[in-house]
């Protein structure tokens, strides 16, 4: 029962930071796009909050 709990929970903050990750990678790619975005060399992309 607690490997089920471990394992629900490892999943649901798997899923919550790829949607995250795809969430910041769409904004960074509208903002490059409009042009609106700052990228650092070291592979950040810096954009305004909508």
């Amino acid at each position: 029962m607690t490997e089920m709990v471990i394992l629900t929970l490892s999943a649901t903050a798997l899923a919550t930071w790829l949607l995250r990750l795809r969430r910041k990678s769409l904004a960074a790619r509208d903002c490059a796009a409009l042009r609106d975005c700052v990228f650092m060399s070291d592979g950040r992309v810096i954009a305004p909050d909508k």
